[in-house]
């Protein structure tokens, strides 16, 4: 899915792309970033550096574009997760003359293109798009394309049009635009949530559990679950492993706390 932003600022364009990455691989497998998974075609007459970053939300994750062997093709340093990834490039591009050329080529297949421009009395010559009335944002014109074979151009003209647009953010603003975030951005909070509340546990059960008296002296139980804690956080152990060999731990402990003479002379 490929949306492109154009907003005028006198005499540059503003332009925001959000490309959405799909990773529909069966059984699920990130695709490593030296593979380059994300390319994308920019344009030449790009005005300062360009922006890009991943993800959604209010943090998203700022990356450096990777000037590829195919010249004008850029790619991030970032691996391409199972589900949906989003990529939210920003640059200004010169509006001369009051008209642009935008000609990228659609690197992937590409099932859904909508272009927006703003201000609305832009005139603006998509080839293969038709405008559509759907959910558009106040000061804003939109079109929408069928899809398109990766290796093809695709080419939008503006022209004229006053000089300011819309004060209008993809982010917040453009709610149509939104696409699906990674499956696992959502969950990451929690995920890191837990694995600290899941440490915290271990040690305090530890300490708690130390003999009286032994303050100062070392717990060879409790060292082995603070090392186990620690090697779960570190992401050395998942958390089945971490699970199963804590229980392991404190059984092994429980048993030889409630052993008899008998049984130990045995």
């Amino acid at each position: 899915i490929h949306d492109v932003l154009f907003q005028r600022n006198n005499d540059h364009m503003q332009v925001t792309e959000l490309l959405q990455f799909n990773n529909e691989s069966d059984p699920p497998k990130t695709i490593s970033a030296a593979v380059a998974p994300m390319r994308v075609h920019l344009p030449h007459n790009i005005h300062d550096e360009i922006e890009a970053s991943v993800g959604s939300g209010s943090m998203p994750l700022k990356l450096e574009l990777v000037e590829t062997e195919d010249p004008g093709v850029y790619t991030v340093d970032y691996p391409l997760k199972p589900g949906a990834t989003r990529l939210v490039l920003r640059y200004l591009m010169p509006y001369t003359n009051a008209s642009l050329e935008w000609k990228p080529v659609v690197i992937y297949p590409t099932e859904e293109r909508r272009v927006l421009v703003s201000p609305a009395d832009v005139t603006v010559d998509v080839p293969g798009m038709i405008p559509t009335q759907d959910r558009v944002p106040e000061g804003f014109l939109v079109f929408q394309g069928l899809a398109l074979e990766g290796g093809s151009p695709w080419p939008v003209r503006l022209s004229g049009g006053s000089a300011q647009a819309v004060n209008l953010t993809a982010e917040s603003d453009v709610q149509d635009v939104e696409v699906r975030p990674n499956r696992f951005d959502s969950s990451r909070g929690w995920i890191l949530g837990g694995l600290t509340l899941l440490f915290l546990c271990a040690i305090g059960f530890a300490a708690s559990t130390a003999p009286a008296g032994a303050t100062g002296a070392r717990n060879p139980e409790r060292d082995k679950l603070s090392r186990l804690a620690d090697r779960y956080v570190s992401g050395e152990i998942d958390r089945a492993h971490f699970e199963a060999e804590r229980d392991r731990l404190l059984a092994a402990k429980k048993n030889k706390k409630h052993r008899t003479p008998a049984n130990a002379a045995s």
